[in-house]
């Protein structure tokens, strides 16, 4: 398996907690299996994912291929991403679905080109777009 096949694959792979936590969301299955909320795992894994991509641009940075401010944006990203369990839930999932949409930006911004390729950018693209929507369908059901 080549690098850029399973950069894919486990990219996407990662979007599927997400959209299973919103298909439990938006559904009336009973779930009395699960010891907490649909809404509440995929606040955690929100966090725990967002905290992983600002960690990325550490090692982008540490490499000497990103600009430091970069380190500024991704302690600031995950520092909220870890109040976005702190504060309530619809409040909570929609900080996460603002900061993966900032984490984003900064791709685009700050490291299309330099250090990250086309490809790889609508492999983001494509993954923080069914993060957001279906945080987006949890916070508001």
């Amino acid at each position: 398996m080549s690098k850029k096949t399973l950069i894919t694959a486990l990219t996407y792979a990662g979007t599927l907690p997400f959209l299973g936590c919103a298909f439990l969301t938006l559904s009336d299955l009973s779930l009395n299996f699960l010891p907490i909320a649909a809404s509440e795992i995929a606040r955690a894994y929100g966090a725990v994912i967002l905290s992983f991509i600002a960690g990325s641009h550490w090692g982008l940075v540490l490499n000497q291929k990103a600009y430091l401010d970069i380190l500024i944006h991704s302690n600031i990203a995950a520092l909220l991403a870890w109040t976005a369990l702190l504060i309530p839930m619809q409040s909570g999932l929609l900080l996460l679905t603002g900061l993966f949409i900032y984490l984003y930006l900064i791709d685009i911004v700050r490291l299309n080109g330099k250090v990250i390729d086309k490809d790889y950018l609508a492999l983001r693209r494509n993954a923080s777009g069914v993060v957001v929507l279906s945080l987006l369908a949890i916070a508001f059901m």
